[in-house]
């Protein structure tokens, strides 16, 4: 399994991933309503995600998304059918460890609903810093460059 960078076959693979209802419940932010906008939003972030491969399968991804104040956010999201097979572990540790190469903080949004995601990211030091709209909580993780 490794991470790579956004591919024409990967970004047809994040559109088809964003838009899936069983994820799109799960995503903090708005899928692309169609491919062009969604190609537009990549033309301009695709540096930020991250794919992950597990031979020739594209099974999940992870983004890094750098702010103004030295923190970052991170995410990360599995495709449906390789969902329950580990994937999405090893996908934030990957994502994680890329991260605090650079970043003293670590963020991310979680879905309140998402319990398993809650508890991977408890399960790697991320904590719990303020529940938003009621809907999702705001995690944070120290790592001290």
């Amino acid at each position: 399994m490794e991470l790579i960078g956004v591919t024409p076959r990967g970004l047809k693979f994040l559109y088809k991933t964003r838009r899936d209802p069983k994820i799109d419940k799960y995503l903090t932010g708005n899928p692309p309503l169609s491919y062009e906008d969604h190609m537009v939003f990549m033309a301009s972030n695709s540096h930020r995600f991250r794919i992950l491969v597990d031979k020739y399968s594209y099974v999940g991804y992870g983004q890094i998304t750098e702010r103004e104040d030295g923190h970052c956010e991170v995410g990360f999201v599995v495709a449906t059918e390789y969902q329950n097979m580990g994937y999405g572990k090893r996908l934030i540790d990957l994502i994680v460890t890329e991260a605090e190469i650079k970043y003293k903080t670590l963020g991310l949004y979680v879905k309140k609903n998402n319990e398993w995601a809650i508890r991977i990211c408890k399960r790697i030091g991320f904590k719990e810093c303020r529940l938003i709209n009621n809907d999702e909580w705001y995690m944070e993780k120290e790592v001290g460059i």
